[in-house]
């Protein structure tokens, strides 16, 4: 009843300006942070759950509400779940009391009843979340066909009730005020106001108690500061209600009014807290740091200190590419290719600067590709200051020598060196050969982040060199070896060893492939000595477009390795495959002197799109039956719908 939902909207200004969450999603400071999905499927999940819950009491908008679950779980699969079981949850405190006769007072009268007044809601609810989740097929599908190609970043839990449900005096307030309204919800028996306690103590389950493994177990903690502060709202209307009912003659508006004010200086005080507001800050310690942020992000590449360099660095590029062709670039991390130039992640955007020619080695969501791993393995080989992100794989300390090797095996032909350590590496690699370099700057450079030792000032120039022997598709000297039936924790295994093991690169595994290749035992490291020799093949006519590579071969039906990561989307003209093979590439055996590959569809992919058109008919139907309906009768569409 009013003013709550208000006070609910009002509420989300302290979550919003939250600071104790900075990279879990949902508030500012998590959305700068480049949780952009997050956050929007939050707020759809709100507005879906909304939406749920006046389809459970008056049977209408059904589509609305399925579409809104589809695009929340288009937006980010984690939100979606707090959707699904808000829903359940309306659904089990919304009975529907029009479900039938009481029957007599025996034990299967009383059953019949709470099943008659469940039958209508839960058909809602079902066809929400049928119609939604065949809406979302056309992504759904394929994604749950093909987890096993993703990676994970083997993120650890994060610990400590206190430090993350409590973090700060500001959020306690907040959350202070959740309990209360959680005390009223139950004494009053306000099912959405229960409905948002159960969530807030089931985001608390959740963080403690769910597996972290495909959801990051912090990944929780946005749900407890979004109810708590909703349920604050609620609390706060609650009691000025209360204290307005003690007060003699007091009419509804007085209690409206009360209420209003109530929340508003609620609201105030939280977000002075929070620094959001040029006001006392009381308990705070420190003015809020997200102005800051918003500043940082906003004002654009080149308001950055490293922007002349930036520019440079890329003008060098541009050059290099027009002389020696488009290709992919791997890089030295280090703070002189990341802090300057405004983000740690700047140099993923080598390809936007360059219309798609340098392409960079980095330039792929972390955990959207199984080539993840191999590129942080080599980035550790290659840096003073490598980052080393991803959990429980064997980095290897600073060897460019390695490193490149690592790369020619992978089909990178540039490599972007920036402090004196190793770029003196690099130029005695014969492997490498410098083609371009950077006029010297000051900045940080040659020291490793790890070290006590205080950063130094120092000059540096970006160093770029072209890597020999480093062909895009190549004929191998062996057939490769099958390991049927592996897991993705054993193909990631295996294949890790594969690639930390330079004797066994000239065999690859594949978990398919012709009658004729040699099958082994999974997990098996096969080394030339033991394995079937091919006739040499010689590759020509490399070409490279934005979905496809084309080449020619000598001779036929010899396997040739193709250096770009594997997905079951690559089709092959002219040649049996491709299959999968270490670390993430693809083989192929030619049927034809003239090879193409191009990425399109698959049988899953067409399956997904052909259920989503059967769920968007369904929305289309159910959108066109209400408006329908709210035309002959449109007092009554006002009242229910």
């Amino acid at each position: 009843r009013l003013p709550v939902p208000a006070l609910m909207a009002a509420a989300m200004v302290p979550f919003l300006f939250n600071t104790s969450c900075t990279i879990d999603g949902g508030n500012i400071a998590a959305t700068l942070a480049g949780e952009f999905s997050f956050t929007l499927a939050l707020a759809l999940a709100l507005a879906c759950l909304g939406v749920v819950a006046a389809s459970l009491r008056t049977g209408r908008l059904g589509w609305l509400a399925a579409a809104l679950f589809c695009v929340t779980l288009l937006s980010h699969v984690v939100p979606a779940l707090f959707a699904a079981a808000g829903a359940a949850l309306l659904l089990a405190f919304h009975p529907d009391r029009r479900g039938g006769p009481a029957g007599a007072g025996r034990w299967h009268g009383r059953l019949r009843r709470v099943v008659l007044a469940y039958a209508r809601p839960f058909r809602v609810l079902v066809a929400i979340g049928v119609v939604g989740a065949l809406l979302a097929a056309f992504w759904l599908v394929p994604f749950a066909a093909y987890l096993r190609y993703s990676s994970s970043m083997g993120y650890g839990r994060v610990t400590g009730f206190q430090a993350n449900f409590l973090p700060a005096s500001a959020e306690v307030a907040v959350q202070a005020l959740g309990v209360v309204g959680a005390l009223f919800a139950v004494v009053r028996r306000q099912r959405v106001a229960v409905v948002l306690a159960v969530l807030a103590a089931g985001s608390v389950g959740g963080f403690f108690l769910l597996p972290s493994g495909l959801v990051y177990n912090a990944r929780w903690l946005p749900f407890w500061f979004v109810t708590t502060a909703l349920l604050a709202a609620y609390g706060v209307a609650e009691a000025a209600a209360l204290g307005v009912r003690l007060v003699p003659r007091a009419e509804g508006r007085h209690r409206t009014a009360t209420a209003l004010a109530g929340a508003v200086v609620a609201v105030g005080l939280t977000a002075s807290f929070l620094g959001a507001l040029p006001v006392g800050n009381v308990g705070a310690s420190s003015r809020s740091f997200v102005p800051d942020w918003v500043a940082w992000n906003y004002s654009g590449y080149q308001a950055k200190p490293g922007w002349p360099q930036f520019k440079a660095l890329v003008a060098m590029l541009e050059r290099v590419a027009r002389v020696h062709g488009c290709g992919r670039l791997d890089y030295e991390y280090s703070p002189n290719t990341t802090n300057a130039f405004g983000s740690t992640l700047v140099p993923m955007s080598f390809p936007l600067w360059t219309n798609g020619c340098i392409q960079s080695e980095e330039g792929v969501y972390y955990e959207s590709s199984t080539s993840t791993d191999f590129h942080f393995l080599d980035q550790s080989e290659l840096s003073l200051d490598a980052s080393n992100p991803v959990v429980g794989i064997p980095y290897q300390g600073l060897d460019v020598a390695d490193g490149i090797r690592h790369l020619q095996l992978t089909g990178v032909k540039y490599f972007l060196a920036s402090s004196p350590t190793v770029e003196a590496q690099a130029a005695a690699d014969p492997s490498l050969v410098e083609v371009a370099s950077s006029p010297e700057s000051a900045s940080v450079a040659d020291r490793a982040s790890r070290s006590p030792v205080p950063p130094k000032s120092s000059t540096y120039s970006f160093v770029l060199y072209e890597l020999r022997n480093a062909p895009l598709v190549e004929g191998l000297r062996y057939d490769p070896v099958v390991e049927t039936g592996m897991s993705k924790t054993l193909w990631r295994s295996t294949a890790i060893a594969w690639y930390q093991d330079e004797a066994a690169w000239p065999v690859p595994i594949t978990p398919g492939g012709p009658p004729s290749w040699p099958r082994v035992r999974p997990g098996s490291l096969v080394r030339p000595a033991s394995a079937r020799p091919v006739p040499a093949n010689r590759i020509s006519a490399v070409r490279t477009g934005r979905a496809s590579i084309s080449f020619r071969v000598a001779r036929l039906h010899t396997p040739v390795l193709v250096k770009i990561p594997y997905f079951p989307n690559w089709h092959a003209q002219g040649a049996q495959g491709p299959w999968r093979a270490t670390p993430n590439l693809m083989v192929v055996v030619p049927t034809s002197h003239h090879v193409v590959l191009t990425y399109g569809s698959t049988p899953v992919t067409t399956a997904g799109d052909a259920i989503a058109l059967v769920g968007l008919a369904l929305v289309v139907l159910g959108a066109a039956a209400w408006l329908m309906g709210t035309r002959r009768s449109p007092g009554r569409a006002m009242r229910r719908g």
